[in-house]
């Protein structure tokens, strides 16, 4: 098992916009703008999609996603893409968190 897992977020709407970024595997939190940020316009991180890159890397781990006061989602380590929003749409998840653990 990996000490990190690649992670990808994906806006798949008119302004097209992908960044990937590796996640540590230590149970802590840490804040998607701070991850990814830094690849975003205004580091306004608005996507569709949550994604695992490398499935094989991630068996084992545990992933949740959301905003800080919850509820939170499981991102499956399967390479299947987690909508933000239940209806496809791009959401700005900046306040989301990221926990990556075992």
């Amino acid at each position: 098992m990996s000490t990190s897992i690649a992670i990808k977020l994906t806006n798949r709407g008119e302004k097209y916009k992908e960044a990937t970024n590796n996640i540590p595997v230590n149970g802590r939190q840490q804040s998607v703008a701070a991850a990814f940020g830094g690849f975003f316009p205004d580091a306004k991180v608005v996507v569709n999609v949550i994604e695992v890159t490398e499935p094989g890397k991630a068996a084992g781990v545990n992933i949740m996603a959301g905003p800080l006061e919850g509820p939170y989602k499981v991102v499956k380590t399967d390479g299947t893409p987690l909508k933000v929003k239940d209806d496809g749409k791009e959401l700005d998840i900046s306040n989301w968190i990221l926990v990556a653990g075992k």
